[in-house]
């Protein structure tokens, strides 16, 4: 990248030292197209400090954290100066806690189904079901063209005369309660 000229050499009005063959420590994370950026920056940990963070690092890509960490610390150290970025803490942990307390909430009311719609719901599945308890339902079948298909389709693969004796004993025992 191209700078140049570094916001905070700006700030400093002094020449950046990116042009004169040294790098500017400073001039990849704080560009001059962003002197906001700077400014919060140095009103919390200033330009000396920022200096100092920045050049004892070795790895390029710690600079980058480095950089990032510091405009994030001023950015909340400037929102809640008391707490700083530890402010954000209990805030998060609120909002955790809501969330948590919203799902339980959500998931009790999963199974509730209002007594009209039970009702309703209860007779759509009687209908639709022409094999229920063994009884036919001509008036029903005759409403579907591809009778012969939804046949084969409701009949799991790989189902078993074991698998339809308990599911006849399930509906005996449904119906007897019904009935």
């Amino acid at each position: 990248m191209n700078f140049a000229i570094c916001a905070a050499c700006e700030f400093m009005t002094g020449p950046c030292t990116l042009g004169n063959g040294n790098a500017c420590v400073m001039a990849p994370y704080f560009p001059s197209t962003e002197p906001e950026k700077f400014d919060r920056v140095n009103k919390v940990f200033g330009v000396v400090n920022v200096y100092k963070i920045l050049s004892r690092l070795e790895e390029p890509w710690q600079h980058q954290y480095a950089a990032n960490a510091l405009c994030y610390e001023a950015e909340a150290r400037i929102h809640d100066p008391i707490h700083g970025y530890l402010g954000v803490l209990p805030k998060t942990l609120d909002n955790i806690s809501q969330l948590d307390t919203l799902d339980l909430r959500n998931n009790s009311l999963s199974g509730f189904v209002p007594p009209g719609l039970k009702k309703l719901n209860e007779r759509f599945q009687f209908e639709n079901n022409t094999d229920l308890w063994g009884l036919d339902f001509p008036s029903l079948r005759a409403c579907s063209a591809f009778d012969d298909m939804n046949i084969e389709l409701k009949q799991p693969r790989g189902e078993t005369d074991t698998d339809k004796s308990t599911l006849l004993d399930i509906s005996n025992s449904i119906a007897a309660k019904w009935l």
